[in-house]
């Protein structure tokens, strides 16, 4: 799941949800930082979008959706 949201945020704001300037700075982004709040930066985008990439993002794998469908069905219903 989490790589598919990775997936998603990439393809939605058009960035990958992190970004750094080498690759171990890349990966403490993704082990450390929280993901960003792309509602803040894309106006079109709804603030419920950086709610539920949070989660699906989220650090520890039970913090996260059960499936990978819930994931999808939340942002289809956040982005129509």
């Amino acid at each position: 799941e989490y790589a598919l949201a990775c997936t998603a945020v990439e393809l939605i704001t058009g960035s990958p949800p992190f970004r750094a300037q080498s690759g171990l700075g890349l990966i403490d982004a993704h082990l450390h930082r929280p993901p960003p709040q792309w509602s803040h930066e894309i106006s079109w985008l709804p603030r419920i979008f950086d709610s539920i990439a949070a989660k699906a993002l989220a650090k520890a794998p039970e913090d996260r959706y059960p499936t990978c469908r819930e994931f999808v069905s939340l942002i289809a219903r956040a982005l129509h």
